[in-house]
C-alpha cells in the first residue's frame, strides 16, 4: 500500500467513524431524555476497516465522562447456532 493509498484509507475511515458518532450523539440524546443511562451499539453491518478498537478510542473521545467496553458475547441464533455478538456499551450514569 503506498503513502497516498494509506492517508485516503484513513480520512475514509475516520469519516465513517464522524458519520457513527454523530448519529449516535442524537439517538443519546433521546434515550437520556426517557431515563436510560446506557446504550450498547451494536456492531453489526459496521465496515470492516473499522476495528473495534477504532470505534471504542473515538466514543472515549467523544464521551470522555462514560464508561465505554467492548464485548463479545456468545449468543444462540438457533437450536444448533451460536454466534458472537460484538458490542460496545456506552454507560452516562456516572
Amino acid at each position: 500500500m503506498t503513502i497516498s493509498q494509506f492517508i485516503i484509507n484513513d480520512r475514509r475511515k475516520q469519516h465513517i467513524i464522524d458519520i457513527i458518532i454523530k448519529g449516535f450523539i442524537h439517538y443519546m440524546q433521546n434515550l437520556a431524555e426517557l431515563g436510560k443511562t446506557s446504550y450498547t451499539y451494536d456492531r453489526c453491518g459496521v465496515t470492516p476497516i473499522i476495528t473495534n478498537d477504532d470505534l471504542v478510542a473515538a466514543f472515549q473521545k467523544r464521551f470522555p465522562h462514560c464508561n465505554i467496553s467492548y464485548h463479545e458475547d456468545l449468543v444462540n441464533v438457533s437450536l444448533f447456532k451460536k454466534i458472537f455478538k460484538k458490542t460496545i456499551v456506552i454507560d452516562w450514569s456516572q
